[in-house]
């Protein structure tokens, strides 16, 4: 049980490189229970990450992103990047404000409820703030088998992975199942892929 803030600072070895996964927790829960504002924050956020935190301190931000998480109980949090895969495990996950996945897998299955009070971008940020901001293509995904995902925002995809329908697969966008409401705009952004084709 955390009241404070969580911090992961990037290491380096002997050769002078970056050493990763230097905070991995996979099987412990991490409640974070602070009174005040908590920040979790990493400085590599693709390579150290928490699996299952718990969140009874709404009031958590994420400087850095998020990486890695499969839902124990609903949850609510403040606008975020996500880094890594999210599974909503059945669960209720509100979003107050922006979603940015720049990479990972979205999982919802039955049961699952995802509330986006913002846009939901499949994008990855590159520049700016607020409404200057800029984004490019995301290696993000979508598996959403069953469940609810709502969006009060605008949806933008810019994912770099195949739509495919009513196909299990790990590193596609599969909707096979569920509902979405949205009230804003949906646009889908064209990438590339390594053979430089459309």
């Amino acid at each position: 049980r955390l009241k404070g803030n969580l911090k992961q600072l990037k290491t380096v070895d002997t050769a002078n490189a970056a050493v990763k996964d230097n905070l991995y927790i996979s099987g412990a829960k991490v409640e974070f229970c602070g009174t005040e504002k908590q920040e979790i924050y990493f400085e590599n956020p693709e390579d150290s990450y928490i699996k299952r935190p718990v969140f009874t301190n709404s009031n958590v931000e994420f400087p850095n992103g998020l990486h890695g998480w499969k839902l124990e109980q609903d949850e609510e949090i403040p606008g975020v990047r996500l880094i890594g895969d999210l599974n909503l495990n059945g669960h209720a996950l509100t979003v107050k404000g922006n979603l940015i996945q720049e990479s990972g897998q979205m999982y919802l299955n039955v049961d699952s409820k995802l509330k986006v009070e913002g846009d939901y971008r499949i994008q990855k940020e590159t520049d700016g703030e607020g409404e200057e901001k800029t984004y490019t293509e995301s290696t993000g995904c979508i598996y959403m088998t069953d469940g609810e995902m709502e969006i009060d925002g605008d949806f933008v995809t810019e994912s770099t992975k195949k739509y495919i329908w009513s196909t299990i697969s790990d590193s596609s966008n599969v909707f096979d199942g569920g509902k979405i409401r949205l009230k804003g705009n949906l646009k889908q952004l064209k990438t590339v892929d390594t053979a430089n084709a459309a």
